[in-house]
């Protein structure tokens, strides 16, 4: 059943799914919403993409105990299926090239397929640093205002839960996450879509984020279990 749901996704689902994301792009153009969303949320996105790489980065170079060498060894082999990614929109698209590059890095071929597959649809570091960001702005931009802690501390608690529900594929992100950013938020149906649609704008950056994320974190854990088990 396994090797036919994979069949299924990689060769009918997820080949379809940017024709989707380019479709709705095109929508956007034709309703005059997709020039200004990019005017004016230019300086947002600039700073999800810095967030997202630094961040990423230095979790390379914890894996590479800081050394320039062995992180530059690490990025390279897990390029590759970033760059699935990006492209895709799927991190479930790039899972085999985010196994391979897990096993160079690691040299442990049994755990990183392990932590690859369990960690695919619910390690998403793009997402999660992306759409909080964007609702922030949203907020302060059409809402009440950045939202007091107590609030932020209870919509993260609600965002983490639901990450477990979340299909790794374009667009999966946001859809999961609509219910609690209404409820949790107070995010008008007006605010939604417009969170939907630069969530599908910037989906290929966060997607690739998400895949390059569930590399460094195979390496992460390999390390902390080769620790455990020296002990």
């Amino acid at each position: 059943m396994r090797d036919s749901v994979t069949l299924f996704l990689n060769k009918a689902f997820i080949p379809i799914l940017p024709i989707f994301a380019l479709g709705f792009i095109i929508k956007l153009e034709s309703d005059g919403v997709l020039t200004q969303i990019l005017s004016s949320y230019l300086p947002l996105v600039l700073a999800i993409i810095i967030t997202q790489y630094v961040y990423i980065s230095l979790l390379y170079f914890i894996g590479a105990g800081f050394n320039i060498k062995q992180f530059i060894y690490f990025v390279k082999n897990v390029l590759p299926a970033g760059i699935m990614g990006f492209s895709s929109m799927s991190s479930m698209a790039a899972l085999p090239l985010t196994i391979q590059a897990a096993e160079k890095n690691t040299g442990n071929r049994d755990l990183s397929r392990t932590i690859a597959p369990a960690t695919v649809n619910i390690h998403l570091i793009g997402d999660s640093l992306a759409i909080p960001m964007i609702a922030l702005v949203i907020m302060s931009t059409f809402g009440p205002g950045f939202p007091d802690i107590s609030t932020f501390l209870i919509f993260s608690f609600y965002f983490v839960l639901a990450k477990f529900a979340v299909a790794a594929v374009p667009g999966g992100g946001i859809l999961v996450m609509i219910t609690i950013l209404e409820t949790q938020m107070g995010f008008t149906p007006e605010m939604s879509g417009l969170i939907t649609a630069i969530y599908i704008l910037l989906d290929p950056i966060i997607t690739s984020a998400n895949v390059l994320g569930n590399g460094a974190f195979a390496i992460l854990t390999t390390k902390l279990f080769a620790k455990k088990a020296a002990e």
